[in-house]
């Protein structure tokens, strides 16, 4: 019986898979210094951590959920593009909670940024470069048939300094949409709709 219940979930989230042997580095919490807090959301907290080695800096998201964590970790494995932002090591074994994930770092948000004095008018100017490279990451996103579901300017982070954008947090995503059973995916709009209706 259980081993027809893990054959059944991987066939509806195949982004489970074997977490431990993914090919993506595990990160230990004594090879980091946590600096500051970047940004709490429902589900995960990101903080900006330095590795206590070699000094580089890098965003830490540390997740709640099992499920929302290996969703997210997979896309990134799947990813790799100048465009999404890169995951550098993870620690998501089924006994730790909260899952954590270490990202490349950019120093600010496209919103964060474009209301910024400092950045704002540089962002302003490179508008079209920036467009440009968030819809080349979102083509390059479905293509590897996934969709995000939450692209929006705190999701788009920026580098004023070199114009890089990366799309980033991929906890809302799909795998794989277009083999999904739609009447799986609209099941929360459905029970929304009938309670606020």
């Amino acid at each position: 019986m259980r081993k027809g219940l893990v054959a059944s979930m991987l066939s509806v989230f195949p982004f489970l898979g074997d977490g431990d042997n993914d090919g993506v580095p595990l990160c230990k919490a004594e090879d980091y210094e946590i600096l500051e807090e970047l940004g709490c959301g429902i589900s995960a907290t990101v903080h900006k951590i330095r590795n206590k080695e070699t000094g580089e800096i890098y965003a830490l998201k540390m997740v709640d959920g099992f499920l929302d964590a290996r969703k997210e970790i997979d896309a990134l494995r799947r990813l790799g593009h100048e465009n999404v932002v890169e995951m550098i090591a993870k620690n998501c074994g089924v006994s730790s909670n909260p899952f954590h994930i270490v990202l490349e770092h950019l120093p600010c948000d496209l919103e964060s940024a474009f209301e910024s004095r400092e950045h704002g008018p540089r962002i302003r100017k490179n508008k079209r470069e920036i467009l440009r490279q968030v819809l080349e990451g979102i083509a390059h996103v479905h293509s590897k048939e996934i969709e995000h579901k939450d692209i929006y300017p705190k999701n788009i982070l920026v580098d004023p300094e070199t114009m890089a954008v990366k799309i980033c947090d991929f906890g809302n995503c799909v795998h794989n949409p277009s083999e999904r059973n739609n009447d799986i995916l609209r099941l929360s709009s459905l029970y929304r709709g009938i309670l606020y209706s």
